[in-house]
């Protein structure tokens, strides 16, 4: 609604103080008519008007205050299943190093947010363990490899989490020894009997050159990417 008066009173925070007439304004600004002419002023400049023209009630003073500050972050965030979370890992992981149970780090590669409030931002420190490291066997066998999420470094606070698991595995060994020993058996033994048998074998499996099967290798910085499996409570970073 449109406001007029006479002799008005107008108080800016700078300390300024002008005489005039309240014009009108809007939700962000006011237009007030001095001897100089009319001036707009941002209604966060302003610290009171006041209306100094005819009034039952006498003089009316009205206080512009500033804009509502944006909500405080909440303490906690509930974390939903399904929430994805994109860490780079901190070291490598091998087959060749590693064992089941071993700790390894990593850090957010993004910032994780739910609902429009940033629970822990990117380069976050995240830890995980390691479910599963099976190195694989000369004579048969194969590497595998199974990680997991399993805590997040908020505030210096460790707060558990449980994510799925990542997990792969190389081919298997042996296959090209075998049948080099077997080869070199069965040539022995048409040749010698059961003795040249043993003698074959032992001649194909030193040809074949029994081979350890591949390691199962994340290299450091490498990007994986996992899933919150449960809904977890987390204290939001402050």
């Amino acid at each position: 609604m449109l406001l007029t008066g006479q002799a008005d009173v107008l108080e800016l925070k700078s300390g300024a103080v002008l005489n005039g007439s309240f014009v009108g304004g809007t939700a962000s600004t006011v237009r007030f008519e001095t001897s100089s002419g009319l001036q707009v002023f941002a209604t966060t400049d302003i610290l009171a008007i006041t209306f100094t023209g005819e009034s039952a009630s006498g003089p009316i003073s009205t206080v512009y205050a500033e804009p509502a500050a944006p909500p405080a972050k909440p303490a906690s965030v509930s974390v939903p299943a399904g929430t994805m979370l994109m860490v780079r890992t901190s070291q490598p992981i091998s087959t060749s190093s590693v064992r089941t149970g071993d700790r390894f780090s990593c850090k957010l590669d993004a910032d994780l947010v739910v609902n429009g409030v940033v629970v822990a931002p990117r380069n976050t420190p995240v830890y995980g363990s390691v479910i599963a490291a099976q190195a694989a066997r000369r004579v048969m066998g194969q590497s595998i490899l199974e990680i997991t999420l399993s805590e997040l470094s908020i505030n210096g606070e460790l707060q558990p989490i449980q994510t799925n698991s990542w997990s792969s595995e190389a081919a298997r060994s042996g296959g090209k020894a075998v049948r080099g020993a077997l080869a070199g058996a069965a040539i022995g033994g048409i040749a010698d009997g059961s003795d040249g048998a043993q003698t074959g074998a032992a001649i194909g499996a030193t040809a074949g050159a029994l081979k350890k099967g591949d390691a199962v290798s994340i290299p450091q910085n490498q990007l994986l990417e996992f899933q919150i499996s449960m809904p977890t409570e987390i204290k939001v970073s402050q």
